[in-house]
């Protein structure tokens, strides 16, 4: 959902990026870096390059684009998979 990024975070320095700003970060950086998405609970969350990520304040799933997932607990119904094989080994540890 395109309206839910609300603007980036630059990769080299940090600095927060509106999302209508096309021109380099004032360090120089052209990339468009990490997406600061709005979660439905209002929070301002930090979407990673790649993956999902749930928000630590209500527990809402979101994809790398801010589009809102279903929750963990039904991934793989279709499918006949567990979570423990959609996250691999690295889901196994947490």
């Amino acid at each position: 959902m395109p309206d839910r990024i609300i603007g980036y975070i630059c990769i080299r320095c940090g600095r927060n990026r509106p999302l209508n700003v096309v021109s380099p970060c004032a360090c120089g950086d052209e990339r468009q870096g990490w997406r600061v998405i709005r979660c439905d609970c209002g929070r301002k969350l930090e979407a990673p390059l790649g993956g999902d990520f749930q928000c630590e304040h209500c527990g809402r799933e979101y994809n790398a684009f801010g589009q809102r997932l279903a929750p963990r607990e039904v991934w793989g119904e279709e499918t006949g998979e567990t979570l423990a094989d959609i996250l691999g080994p690295a889901g196994r540890d947490g």
